[in-house]
């Protein structure tokens, strides 16, 4: 039986309601659960920390409009990757999907699965015995293959899988929010703690901080990279991004309020000159163990440990999507775009899960935050900058969607992302440099790739020519 594009997209395509699981996924990982605490400690404000995460959810909301837009015009697998080359030129869809390979999606599989098994040894474990890092290796090497088997063999498997584990992610962080506002509120007020001047230090740590916060938002772009293989991807494609970025918005603001109820910003400060930022790093942990006692402390681990499981989840299953796309666009060898009778992208699911197995046994969370926030920060706005060629030369398809208040939105999203990609290069210019190395690297694999294309092409014809 000949299994075509249309008739798998039509009859086992992704729903609208796994679109939104994606987005939301995507979205909701390490950062929230981590960068709370640190930013709260930075400004010594939980007020200003709450206008900081406003901002960052600001920002998400106009990338997330605007690709709503060139999603709607280009309703094919590969996202950013399919926008740029159609916009640009083969090397900046290239360079955009070298880098969500190896920053985008890879980084982001290992550090959730990493942290995913630290809170999984958490639940299991007394409180006060050190963490195995070679037990964190192992476990997260397991969770990284058991989330690459369960999306390499069908889309309903890998549908049913996405939903399970976002419902359970979504529900649990609902109930987090709820439970923990009604209890803090009854032994708490919400803090008062407006800094008394706004200064130029002020801003610079706010900048700094705004950086991690724009990291835990980054995700709206994830639904683009399955949109080739969703139903009715014209409708499913902008409502799956605003539903999902709501949801994410919603959620954010909410633990942010939770925090708030348990730690005073002096508290945090405090425990941070104490014990150094890292012991800020569980935030909703050490949040839980004050509102709710010490008993549930073994249980919330577990939760979050759920709660990353979903964001390995829906990395997984959208990273191969670029190795796919690259694949068929023969950036990439071509048995990347291979599909399996139920037309799943199997090799670039493994491919992708063995290059994230690789940041689990080598590279640390913070690196690739900020090396990250650096590449991906840059090729998001290059892609975003891509809607005033679309609008110019009509691009692709007639969009079902075009994004409000145009070129408004865009126009923050740009001068916004830019400022923090900026201020983040200058402050730290180790990660800055590692970021430009990797496009560098991916500029020569181009050409490489380029040149044997063609020697290999050549090649074939020479037989027929003679």
């Amino acid at each position: 039986m000949v299994h075509t594009e249309s008739t798998t997209r039509q009859n086992e395509g992704f729903g609208l309601w796994t679109g939104v699981f994606v987005v939301v996924a995507s979205m909701i990982g390490v950062g929230i659960l981590t960068t709370s605490g640190f930013t709260v400690a930075s400004v010594h404000s939980h007020q200003w920390a709450w206008v900081l995460w406003s901002t960052g959810g600001l920002l998400a909301v106009c990338g997330a409009l605007t690709q709503a837009e060139l999603v709607s015009r280009v309703p094919e697998s590969g996202g950013d990757y399919v926008i740029l080359k159609t916009a640009y030129g083969p090397l900046c869809g290239f360079l955009s999907g070298w880098l969500s390979m190896v920053l985008g999606f890879a980084g982001p599989i290992a550090a959730s699965s990493k942290a995913a098994a630290r809170y999984l040894i958490a639940s299991l474990q007394d409180s006060s015995q050190p963490v195995s890092q070679l037990a964190v290796s192992i476990i997260a090497t397991a969770i990284v293959g058991a989330m690459a088997w369960l999306h390499s063999h069908n889309f309903e498997r890998s549908s049913r899988t996405q939903s399970v584990t976002t419902l359970v992610k979504i529900g649990l962080l609902a109930a987090f929010v709820i439970i923990g506002l009604s209890i803090g509120m009854r032994q708490n007020e919400f803090p008062s703690d407006w800094p008394e001047k706004i200064d130029i230090s002020l801003v610079s740590v706010s900048l700094t901080s705004l950086i991690y916060i724009s990291y835990a938002f980054t995700g709206w772009n994830g639904i683009g990279f399955i949109a080739g293989e969703m139903r009715n991807p014209r409708r499913n494609l902008p409502l799956s991004i605003f539903l999902g970025t709501g949801i994410v918005l919603v959620i954010y603001l909410g633990c942010n309020l939770v925090y708030s109820l348990a730690w005073t910003a002096p508290e945090l400060q405090k425990l941070a000159e104490e014990r150094g930022f890292d012991a800020l790093a569980p935030i909703a942990e050490l949040s839980a163990r004050r509102l709710f006692g010490e008993d549930t402390a073994n249980v919330i681990s577990f939760v979050v440990f759920l709660m990353l499981i979903a964001s390995v989840s829906a990395y997984v299953l959208t990273g191969a999507r670029i190795l796919q796309a690259m694949g068929q666009a023969r950036h990439f060898p071509r048995w990347a775009a291979a599909r399996n009778s139920h037309g799943v992208p199997t090799r670039a699911t493994i491919l992708q899960s063995a290059i994230a197995l690789c940041f689990v046994w080598s590279a640390s969370l913070e690196s690739i935050i900020v090396v990250s926030s650096l590449g991906l920060g840059a090729f998001s706005m290059l892609t975003i900058s891509t809607i005033f060629s679309y609008r110019k030369h009509a691009f692709g398809i007639e969009p079902s969607f075009l994004c409000p208040l145009y070129p408004v939105v865009p126009a923050i999203f740009l001068i916004g992302t830019g400022a923090l990609t900026a201020v983040t290069a200058w402050n730290k210019p180790q990660e800055g440099l590692a970021s430009l190395t990797c496009v560098v690297v991916g500029v020569v694999a181009f050409y490489l790739w380029s040149w044997a294309n063609r020697s290999v092409q050549g090649n074939e014809k020479s037989p027929e020519q003679g």
